[in-house]
């Protein structure tokens, strides 16, 4: 006899795998200017709805929010993994000054990925990065080295990552070698519409991917080649500002390996299909691309 919760037409009752979602918001001093932090805020808040209805249209996942800010240090502003029935948003503020340890973003990250993985349960986290520059490199972990931390654990090298660039200043280079496929692009935000556009969007792309089987998505098949990485390359994870913050047994000019497989979300293109397919800019930029409600051009 099955003792399993039964559901009126679905049969047993699925069991739903925790998957944390980590973003990495840059709040600089940069972060202050042309109401880009005002517009985060506002695309944060877009991003946790969607977020909630695309979790509850795929039971397989349980979705729990953490948020780092990062300036001239990253700090936790939602620590605790909250499910995300249960996030509320508080704005995040800018750093008078500050820099960009991105860095430093992404090994606060990888720690609670290191956290998570021990425990063994639920799934590799979707990582989310959003930045107006480039890293600054004034700590440790310099951003080379933040990556090669996040690709030395199974799972930061399952991990979903998606990108964006917050106006023209914004280093697209930097964030494609965070993304790590050269298949993937980061998106670039000129306004505040096209912000909140794109982060709803790149925080929803990971929840139908992680409803798949496990056995689907995090572990590449042998079909699958590792995309080796050489020195000097845009996609490297080498920089010459690591050299002065990464210790000479970790060094710069290493070639990377990576090798997880390339996510079938819509980022990735189809088979055959130049780069990939973006989303489509939102509805209000369709005529006036780079302006918005209050006239900011990034």
């Amino acid at each position: 006899m099955n003792d399993a919760p039964q559901t009126a037409h679905l049969g047993p009752t699925l069991a739903s795998k925790p998957l944390q979602m980590i973003w990495m918001l840059d709040v600089s001093g940069s972060m202050g200017v042309g109401g880009k932090i005002d517009a985060l805020n506002d695309a944060m808040r877009q991003a946790i709805t969607s977020v909630r209805d695309a979790a509850s249209e795929n039971p397989g996942v349980e979705v729990f929010g953490r948020v780092i800010a990062f300036a001239h240090e990253a700090v936790w502003h939602i620590e605790s993994p909250t499910k995300i029935e249960e996030l509320v948003w508080s704005d995040v503020a800018v750093v008078e000054r500050g820099t960009t340890e991105m860095g430093a973003a992404i090994g606060l990250a990888t720690e609670a990925i290191r956290d998570a993985s021990r425990a063994g349960r639920g799934v590799p986290p979707a990582l989310v990065l959003v930045s107006d520059g480039k890293p600054t490199d004034l700590r440790a972990p310099s951003f080379g080295a933040s990556l090669r931390q996040l690709a030395d654990d199974p799972w930061g090298r399952s991990a979903s990552r998606v990108a964006i660039g917050i106006g023209a200043d914004a280093e697209m280079d930097v964030l494609r070698r965070f993304i790590g496929h050269d298949e993937l692009e980061p998106l670039r935000a000129g306004n505040a519409d096209e912000l909140r556009h794109y982060l709803r969007w790149a925080s929803t792309v990971a929840i139908d991917e992680r409803s798949r089987p496990v056995t689907q998505w995090i572990d590449p098949s042998p079909s699958q080649p590792s995309s080796t990485i050489a020195p000097g390359s845009a996609a490297a994870v080498d920089s010459e500002s690591d050299a002065t913050t990464v210790p000479a047994t970790e060094p710069d000019d290493a070639t990377v390996v990576v090798d997880r497989p390339v996510p079938s979300h819509p980022v990735a293109p189809p088979a055959g299909a130049p780069r990939r397919d973006l989303p489509p800019p939102p509805d209000a930029a369709a005529t006036a691309p780079y302006s918005d409600d209050d006239g900011d051009v990034w």
